[in-house]
Order: structure tokens, then C-alpha cells, then sequence
């Protein structure tokens, strides 16, 4: 071999290292590339499923603030019968004493002596979970 077949074969070799290194780049710039459009893809999938439970959490917090607010508007209106009824009884009671008749041998005024003990009772377990609720779900 002479010098100049020497020298192309020596500046051969060199070329070609450097060409090595480049591939190299080029491989791991296409292996990152890789795992970054799989992790887009892997965060866009995330975000949905996300939204979709932040959605859920949203239309059920909606749903529930309604649910509360009949509620206690189903509350105010037992409370307002109650009320009524327990004025109904105050008269039929007075009207009963003036004509001698025992309230306790009038079905009806037993019965609705109960219904107003019941009303209340009810009033009473409901009307804090009705309150506490519309004041957590306002956040």
C-alpha cells in the first residue's frame, strides 16, 4: 500500500467514526421522540378519563344541591302543615272542652295529635343534614 492508499484509509476510518457518533444521536433522539409522543398520548388519555370523573363530580354536586334544596323546601312545607294542623287542634280542642267531648275519644284528633308529633320528629332528624348540606354544597 503506499502513502496515498495509507492516508485515504486512515481519513476513511476517521469519517466514519464521526458518522458512528451521528447515528448514535440520531437514535437516541428517535428513541426520546418515541417516549415523548407516548406520553403525550399517555397525558391526553389521563385527561380524559379526569374530566370525565371531574364532570361526573360536577353534574352529582348539581344534582345533590337540587336534591337539597327540595328537601328543605319539603321541610318548610311539613313544618308550615304542622303548624296549621297545630292550630286546627288548638280550636277543635277549645270547641270540644265548650261542648264536654274528650279529644281522646276523636279518632281524628288522636291521629293527628300523632301526625303532629311525627312531623316534628322528622323535622327535627332532617332539618340539620338539610342545612349542613346546603352549606357544604355551596362551596
Amino acid at each position: 500500500m503506499n502513502k496515498e492508499q495509507s492516508i485515504q484509509s486512515v481519513l476513511r476510518k476517521l469519517s466514519a467514526e464521526p458518522m458512528k457518533v451521528e447515528l448514535s444521536n440520531i437514535n437516541e433522539l428517535a428513541q426520546f421522540t418515541k417516549q415523548i409522543m407516548s406520553q403525550t398520548s399517555n397525558v391526553e388519555d389521563s385527561h380524559k378519563v379526569a374530566q370525565n370523573k371531574v364532570d361526573l363530580i360536577k353534574k352529582a354536586k348539581q344534582d345533590a344541591k337540587q336534591d337539597v334544596s327540595d328537601l328543605a323546601r319539603t321541610i318548610s312545607n311539613l313544618d308550615a302543615n304542622i303548624e296549621r294542623l297545630d292550630g286546627a287542634m288548638m280550636a277543635f280542642k277549645r270547641n270540644a272542652q265548650e261542648l264536654g267531648v274528650n279529644i281522646k275519644d276523636v279518632r281524628e284528633a288522636v291521629v293527628a295529635e300523632k301526625a303532629i308529633a311525627l312531623g316534628k320528629d322528622t323535622i327535627a332528624k332532617y332539618s340539620r343534614f338539610a342545612d349542613d348540606m346546603s352549606k357544604s354544597l355551596i362551596g
